[in-house]
C-alpha cells in the first residue's frame, strides 16, 4: 500500500486563532473552499510531471474533498491523485485495451514487477516468478514536495481574504441594523 503524504496547518497562529473565532457555520464552508483552492498547485504539478502514454493518467489527475461524518467529527482533507470514471478502451502497439488510470497509477507512480506463471503450477502465492522490474515514473511525490510552500501561501492567502470579506459583512451588517 502506497504511503501517505500530507502535512497540517500548525504555523501561523493568528489564521488558526481567527478560524477558531468565527460560527462553526462558517467555518464548515471556510475551510473546504479554501482546501480546494490551496491543492490546485499540486494537482497542475503532477499532471505537468505525469508521464504521457495514452494521456488517460494526466487526464485523471484531480483532488477530491473529504469531509467528516457529521457525528464522528474530525478534520477536511483532500485526497489528490487519479479519479475513477476515466477509463477507455486505447489502441497501442495495435492492440485495443481496457484502460482505467485509477487501477494503475500507483503502479507508476512506484514501480512494479512484471510476472508471469510458474508453468505447470496453480494459482496461489508463491507460483509466479518475476520477469522484470519496471521503474518508477514518480508524478504525486515530487508535485507534492515541490508544492509545498505554495499550497501553504495559497491556504493562508484564501483564508485572510475570506475572513477579511466576513468581517466587511458584518460591519455593513452592523451599520445598517443602527
Amino acid at each position: 500500500m502506497p504511503d501517505k503524504i500530507g502535512f497540517s496547518l500548525s504555523g501561523d497562529r493568528e489564521i488558526i486563532a481567527a478560524l477558531r473565532g468565527i460560527p462553526p457555520e462558517l467555518r464548515e464552508r471556510a475551510i473546504p473552499q479554501a482546501l480546494r483552492f490551496a491543492g490546485r498547485p499540486i494537482v497542475s504539478a503532477a499532471r505537468r510531471l505525469a508521464p504521457r502514454d495514452t494521456g488517460l493518467l494526466r487526464k485523471s489527475l484531480g483532488l477530491i474533498l473529504r469531509r467528516p461524518r457529521r457525528r464522528k467529527g474530525g478534520d477536511s482533507y483532500l485526497v489528490i491523485g487519479a479519479r475513477t470514471g476515466f477509463g477507455q478502451t486505447v489502441s497501442r502497439g495495435g492492440r485495443s485495451r481496457y484502460a482505467d488510470p485509477s487501477k494503475y497509477a500507483h503502479l507508476v507512480e512506484f514501480g512494479h514487477y512484471i510476472v508471469a506463471p510458474v508453468k505447470g503450477a496453480r494459482r496461489r502465492q508463491g507460483s509466479a516468478r518475476a520477469l522484470l522490474f519496471v521503474l518508477a515514473r514518480p508524478f504525486l511525490r515530487p508535485a507534492f514536495s515541490g508544492s509545498v510552500a505554495a499550497v501553504r501561501a495559497r491556504l493562508i492567502q484564501y483564508l485572510r481574504t475570506y475572513l477579511e470579506r466576513r468581517a466587511r459583512r458584518a460591519a455593513t451588517r452592523a451599520r445598517k441594523a443602527a
